[in-house]
This record gives structure tokens, C-alpha cells and sequence, in this order.
């Protein structure tokens, strides 16, 4: 009866001494499986490497992939603008035949169907080293998110070091009003908005070849005329008869943004006379 009331014992118990046995192996199991999917969820930095095949300007580059990038938040010189050669030439010496890691937000494309990305080449951020060196604006029009402090200090040091494009001008010419938000409809009404700068200085100054420019690179150059000393120029956007007073950009649809833009003033040599930033 006692063996048999064991036999009994021993036959209960007999799956939890197989489980006590089997526990090693499902542990190791267990543990290659969970090791499996953190591979998976944690990419190889590697991965995210490509490399970059042509600089096509100081702010725009093609990977060996074929896909051209714009870096974000920056606008660089447009070809046969001040300093587009040098702009190139240090976006090639940061970026060309190198590994480059990009990091893209919300906003992926632009209107010409390029990537918009922030270009790094180990931990240098380039969009910020053009930037920095003067030789790139910040387009303050685009969201950069948690770059955007980071973008504003670089232009702050480049600015106070008059570095690149931000070497300024003597002429005593800055920009007095600016009315971005025409009365009514902005397409209808291109010459509701316009800007004016005053001569503060009492010598009459010459504008012949001094041009404006803003975020996206619309620039206007201005005709054979002058302004007299302490007085006031308005520039119209859209198409009129020029006069001492009053000319106009010539252009069909408005220039300014409604919320925000820059303006630049430049004189005939490309130096800054003056910045405007709104609102």
C-alpha cells in the first residue's frame, strides 16, 4: 500500500521534475528570441550612411543613389550670386565622396521635389558650419524644430564677425518700413505691399547696382538712381513708372511673405548695408 500511494506520489510530480529539467534550454530559447527582436527594433548606424557623389552648390548635394538633398533651414548663393563659389567650395571640402547621416522632420520635400534633410559627417552638422561661416543664410521662414536655436547663435557669430555674406557696407542707408500684408488680396494688389529705406546721411548716394533680396532668393537690383540725403525710397512690388521717390520690383505676384521674411539690402559691391527680420 505505501508503494503504491508513492507510485502515486511519484506520478504526480513527474511534470514539474521535466519542466525543473527543461527550464535551461527555454531561458536560452527565450533569450536568443528576445535578443533577435532588439536587433531588429536597433538598426546599425550603418545603415543610415550614404555617400555623397556632386556638390551642386552650397547648399544642395546628389548621393551616389541619385537622390539630390537640400539642406534644411539654410539658403547658400544661387549661381552668379556674391560668394556662391566660395559657398560650394566649403559645402565640397565638408561633404564630397564622405559617409554623410541624415536627419529628416515632417517636412520632406521641397517644391522641386528634392529631400530636405540635416546633413551630418560624423558629429558636424553642415547645414549649421554654412551657416556659421557666413556663408549661408538662415531661412527663418523654415520650421527647423530643435535646431533652430542652434541655427540662430551660428547666425548671431557669423553676423557679429561680419563673416561671408554678413560684411558690411559704410553707406548710411537702412531699412526704415516695411508693409509685407497688402490691403486685401495679395495677388490683386501687388503693390499693396512695399518697403522703404532712408538715406540718413546728407550727401546724396547713387543705388546704381545695390540690390534687395529675401528668404527664398527673389532679388531686385536696383536702376541709375540716387537718393538724396535724409530722405525716403519706396520700393513697390509690383510694376509702375519709377520716380525720385517711388520704384518698382516689376514683379507680377508679391515678394514678401505675410508673417514672416528677411530682407537684405546690398550695395553695388555685395556688402550688407542693412537686415531686416519680421515680424
Amino acid at each position: 500500500m505505501v508503494l503504491q500511494n508513492f507510485q502515486k506520489k511519484g506520478a504526480f510530480w513527474a511534470p514539474f521534475f521535466y519542466l525543473l529539467h527543461l527550464l535551461p534550454i527555454l531561458l536560452i530559447v527565450s533569450s536568443t528570441l528576445i535578443s533577435c527582436q532588439f536587433i531588429e527594433k536597433t538598426p546599425d548606424i550603418k545603415l543610415n550612411m550614404v555617400t555623397v557623389k556632386q556638390v551642386i552648390d552650397g547648399d544642395s548635394i546628389e548621393l551616389t543613389t541619385g537622390e539630390k538633398i537640400r539642406y534644411k533651414g539654410i539658403n547658400a548663393p544661387e549661381r552668379n550670386q556674391h560668394l556662391y563659389r566660395e559657398a560650394t567650395d566649403l559645402n565640397r571640402s565638408l561633404v564630397l565622396g564622405k559617409e554623410i547621416r541624415i536627419v529628416y522632420d515632417e517636412e520632406k520635400k521641397d517644391q522641386y521635389g528634392r529631400s530636405l534633410g540635416y546633413v551630418f559627417v560624423d558629429k558636424v552638422l553642415v547645414n549649421q558650419e554654412m551657416i556659421r561661416n557666413g556663408l549661408a543664410f538662415l531661412y527663418e521662414h523654415s520650421k527647423t524644430g530643435s535646431y533652430q536655436a542652434l541655427f540662430q547663435e551660428s547666425m548671431e557669430y557669423a553676423k557679429n564677425n561680419q563673416l561671408g555674406l554678413w560684411k558690411q557696407s559704410n553707406f548710411p542707408i537702412f531699412i526704415n518700413k516695411i508693409n509685407a500684408n497688402a490691403p486685401g488680396n495679395d495677388e490683386e494688389n501687388v503693390n499693396g505691399e512695399w518697403l522703404e529705406i532712408k538715406n540718413q546721411g546728407k550727401e546724396a548716394l547713387s543705388l546704381d547696382s545695390f540690390y534687395l533680396k529675401d528668404e527664398s532668393n527673389n532679388l531686385f537690383t536696383f536702376p541709375a538712381i540716387s537718393i538724396k540725403g535724409n530722405t525716403s525710397l519706396k520700393i513697390y512690388s509690383g510694376k509702375g513708372k519709377n520716380t525720385n521717390q517711388e520704384i518698382y520690383w516689376g514683379s507680377n505676384r508679391p515678394i514678401w511673405n505675410n508673417d514672416s521674411d528677411s530682407v537684405y539690402l546690398f550695395d553695388h559691391q555685395s556688402l550688407l548695408v542693412d537686415y531686416q527680420q519680421y515680424p
